[in-house]
């Protein structure tokens, strides 16, 4: 792999980040770091079209991976229709867990330098058997350690002006058979200007149930008891779901006209969000978030959200979201937490007057 050297003064820098919402989030100590230490750089970001509205916020120019304009570098071919910039680039930064030497040769075509950077420990690195805490890392200080020495720097995501996309929040009907499952209720809607007083926000849950696989969510019945435990406090809920959730969408369209003890009358339900609309419910001050281990997870803790995130089949260590806010991370990897667990966690967050 070519190497300019430590002294090189970058000027164009490229990073190839494939993978999910959250994938995307931990690499922003990476990302911090890059800037501090090569201030007049100018970033470039490959990254998932879903997430280029976040990409915006880190970079100065960010791409699709999927534009077919790429495919000649996984044949270590150039690409002679990428938009690289006059000169190329000084360094491109490939996050991909196994190295591709021809997607490296095809790079270095429009870049002096080609870096890999291993997106997740491997196996032998994780260790099968269990090991002391101070063995284990967090994702990012995993991604951030591969390039630099020091300090990592906290998580930050700061934002463009969230006026675009600010999400309308309407209750879930009474009648499961008007609106709902046509997914009139449960669409993000951008029909009417958000208002900051369609919450009172000191006492807002948002509860994101889903996530990128079945085996990370709790179950659908601890999250409504925790929200029925919400409610009898005076506070409101949210539920965000995403494109992947059709499942639990329509499990809590039942809910709906349920019986006492799980109904989610009064709740907010949203489901289809933009990514845009999504950023803005979690930067509403003093909200909390509950969330499996999943991309919304990531993303509000990186916004400075409080809030709490459930694992039960993941490295609750690797894995857990960082940021600004107060964060408890609950269970581990096999194991659940109680909901008593969730509750007291939350009480001990909440900031009722």
């Amino acid at each position: 792999m070519a190497d300019p050297g430590p002294t090189a003064n970058f000027r164009q820098i490229l990073l190839y980040r494939p993978g999910a919402l959250g994938d995307l989030v931990a690499i922003i100590p990476f990302l911090t770091k890059l800037r501090q230490t090569y201030p007049a750089a100018r970033i470039h970001l490959l990254c998932s079209a879903s997430w280029q509205w976040i990409g915006q916020t880190l970079a100065e120019e960010t791409y699709s991976v999927e534009d077919p304009r790429l495919l000649p570098l996984f044949s270590g071919v150039r690409a002679n229709h990428f938009p690289s910039p006059s000169g190329g680039f000084d360094m491109a930064y490939l996050f991909l867990q196994n190295r591709d030497s021809l997607f490296e040769q095809g790079v270095l075509q429009f870049a002096r330098a080609v870096r890999w950077i291993q997106t997740r420990p491997s196996p032998e690195l994780q260790h099968c058997q269990p090991t002391p805490k101070s063995e284990q890392i967090n994702i990012r200080q995993f991604l951030h350690d591969q390039e630099f020495d020091g300090p990592m720097p906290i998580p930050v995501l700061r934002l463009p002006d969230l006026t675009e996309g600010r999400p309308s929040f309407m209750p879930a009907t009474t009648d499961p058979g008007k609106g709902l499952q046509e997914g009139q209720v449960l669409r993000g809607s951008v029909s009417s200007p958000f208002d900051s007083g369609t919450f009172a926000s000191k006492s807002l849950l948002c509860i994101h149930p889903g996530s990128g696989s079945p085996a990370k969510n709790w179950p659908l019945e601890n999250f409504l008891e925790i929200a029925r435990f919400w409610r009898m406090r005076g506070g409101q809920v949210a539920w965000t779901l995403g494109p992947a959730d059709q499942a639990l969408k329509d499990a809590l369209c039942r809910q709906v006209s349920g019986d006492e003890h799980f109904s989610v009358k009064g709740d907010r339900i949203c489901a289809d969000l933009t990514l845009a609309q999504l950023c803005a419910l979690y930067a509403q001050p003093e909200i909390l978030w509950l969330c499996n281990d999943s991309g919304p997870a990531h993303l509000a803790a990186a916004l400075g959200a409080d809030g709490i995130a459930i694992f039960g089949a993941s490295d609750a260590t690797l894995w857990a979201p960082q940021g600004m806010g107060r964060i408890r991370i609950l269970g581990k990897r096999d194991a659940f937490p109680a909901v008593e667990e969730v509750k007291a966690a939350l009480a001990s967050l909440a900031k009722f007057d």
